[in-house]
């Protein structure tokens, strides 16, 4: 990224920093008087140090022009601090956010197979998932649902790659795949990213939480899982927007990241890997993702 783009980025964050921190103090935050959809969910997760910032993406998620029926954050129980969770997350409860403490450790796909699992029993059209260190803009669930409602035979997203074949049907290493725009989205090719949000229609998720299978195939690659389970299911994916989209990062989250999952997954090619095995398992030929 260009430097005066980094800067941009930097100075929008920590506008919107002060924006909410705002909304926190003054008690504000509350968007519940909009319109409300009762066949969506929203969920997301979190865990560390991010535990402390969450409540910033959250109360970008309440000031949405289209309410969803609840938004769930899903923690895992050893996850949760000694002093117990931060005082401006647990304010958010009365505003409309549901925390939910489960004690088996999905990492990133608590916010998937227990919502998924939630919303079915409950007759839910769409799960939406979100990131749990971005800004979301006012419009994104409005326009998520816009085009989840007028195609529904699709999972829609803002961010995503396109997956990528040498000639013989060998996958490409994920770290030369393109980033998506509409241009090149055809088929199934589009792999949507969750960092800005996805929107999957209950049906596409359909063994979306075997356990057995996502924590032996792909534990640390639910983007992966997720787009084998929809594929297997008859769906494929487009972009909401004609290119992709990183919203704007919460400021915290700028700081030097955990480069565990990075190096092992990109770096190290381990999402190559993964969606070979996946693949394998699932009985796919490069033929299904193009």
């Amino acid at each position: 990224m260009p430097l005066h783009e980094k800067v941009w980025v930097l100075a929008k964050s920590l506008w919107l920093f002060v924006f909410y921190k705002f909304f926190h103090v003054m008690g504000k935050g509350d968007s519940w008087s909009a319109e409300k959809r009762d066949d969506v969910v929203v969920s997301l997760t979190t865990y560390g140090r991010r535990l402390s910032s969450v409540h910033l993406t959250v109360y970008s998620l309440l000031r949405q022009s289209v309410c969803p029926s609840s938004i769930y954050l899903w923690l895992y129980q050893g996850d949760i601090p000694k002093e117990g969770l931060p005082a401006a997350l647990k304010a958010l409860e009365k505003k409309g956010l549901t925390i939910r403490i489960v004690g088996e450790n999905l990492r990133s796909y608590k916010k998937i197979v227990h919502t998924f699992e939630l919303a079915e029993t409950r007759g839910c059209r769409f799960v939406v998932t979100a990131d749990d260190d971005v800004y979301y803009p006012k419009w994104w669930l409005e326009r998520l649902l816009e085009k989840a409602e007028s195609n529904p035979d699709f999972v829609w997203c803002y961010r995503g790659h396109i997956i990528e074949f040498v000639g013989n049907g060998e996958l490409k290493p994920y770290r030369e795949w393109a980033l998506a725009d509409r241009q090149r989205v055809c088929g199934n090719n589009l792999l949507p990213v969750g960092v800005s949000g996805v929107c999957y229609p209950i049906e596409s998720l359909k063994g979306v939480n075997d356990r057995d299978r996502f924590l032996s195939l792909a534990p640390t690659a639910d983007d992966l899982w997720l787009k084998c389970v929809t594929t297997s299911n008859g769906y494929s994916a487009r972009l909401v927007k004609d290119q992709s989209v990183h919203f704007v990062p919460v400021v915290t989250s700028l700081r030097p990241p955990e480069k565990g999952l990075e190096k092992v997954n990109v770096l190290e090619d381990g999402n190559t890997r993964t969606l070979s095995l996946l693949m394998r398992h699932f009985g796919f030929g490069s033929e299904d993702f193009v």
